[in-house]
């Protein structure tokens, strides 16, 4: 049955998504407002699939159908078009979610980084002071015994 249901739904839906992408085209560019039905989800305007199939007058019952890919993807470009979430997709939640997870693994990385940057400047911290107390040490036998010490290459006559 439903291999003669798709082609009955789209011949009333394609004049009805015609119309209300006219009807969005001609409001003032700056406020236009969604002409397909939609509804509020977590905070995002989504296509509403059970108003959508009650406005083209067709058989409640195949709003299931509006799952399948020749009807879904011809919605979800009219919703595209109209900033809407469209049938089947994640829309700005997601697409927020992964700018989340993308800054998440850049900060990773650059804490990754900045670890192994600290790791470094204790070693060499570690390496001075050990040359220090070497030095210190070098210093307090050249005062105890009155040594100079030379600093310097000799000089060339």
């Amino acid at each position: 049955m439903s291999a003669t249901v798709v082609p009955e739904i789209l011949a009333a839906l394609e004049p009805y998504l015609e119309d209300k992408d006219r009807a969005w085209q001609a409001q003032p560019e700056g406020s236009r407002e969604p002409t397909l039905p939609c509804k509020r989800e977590n905070g995002v305007l989504s296509i509403h699939v059970g108003n959508l199939v009650k406005e083209l007058g067709i058989n409640p019952e195949w709003r299931q159908h509006f799952k399948k890919r020749e009807l879904r993807a011809v919605v979800n470009a009219v919703c595209r078009t109209q900033g809407l979430k469209g049938i089947g997709e994640d829309g700005p939640v997601a697409d927020a979610d992964a700018a989340v997870k993308k800054v998440i693994v850049r900060q990773g990385a650059d804490n990754k980084r900045l670890a192994e940057q600290l790791v470094e400047a204790q070693a060499t911290i570690l390496r001075q002071r050990q040359r220090i107390a070497e030095l210190e040490g070098q210093l307090g036998l050249a005062q105890a015994d009155g040594v100079l010490l030379r600093t310097a290459p000799p000089r060339k006559a």
